[in-house]
């Protein structure tokens, strides 16, 4: 037996579902400029690789939006989830964590990646 919804119990599914979608587009927007100036930033330099503090850094002085950098590593880990052909994680023998970033994909690729 299905329990019957009334109108007020759909609306409210309704207003979470728009709630998460927006969170979610907010999520993917966000990590669409990370990915950007990512990009610049390993653009910019002759290593395909970049300390976490460094990269951390970067993105806070060229991504006004961000000022927590927890949020920025909480995003640096979704982008490692979501486009490992782009970008990956490894600590080295000192400890320190680097990313490295594959410089032949262009920016398009990697941000569909995270559609």
């Amino acid at each position: 037996m299905t329990p019957i919804l009334s109108v007020e119990d759909n609306s409210e599914n309704d207003v979470i579902a728009q709630s998460g979608l927006k969170a979610f587009q907010t999520t993917s927007d966000c990590l669409t400029d990370i990915v950007e100036t990512i990009h610049n930033v390993s653009r910019s330099t002759q290593c395909s690789f970049i300390t976490q503090s460094e990269l951390v850094y970067k993105i806070l002085v060229n991504n006004l939006d961000i000022v927590e950098r927890e949020e920025i590593e909480e995003h640096l880990e979704a982008l490692v989830n979501k486009a490992p052909d782009w970008i990956t994680k490894k600590v080295d023998l000192s400890g320190d964590t680097l990313y490295y970033f594959n410089k032949g994909m262009d920016l398009k690729s990697v941000t569909e990646m995270l559609t």
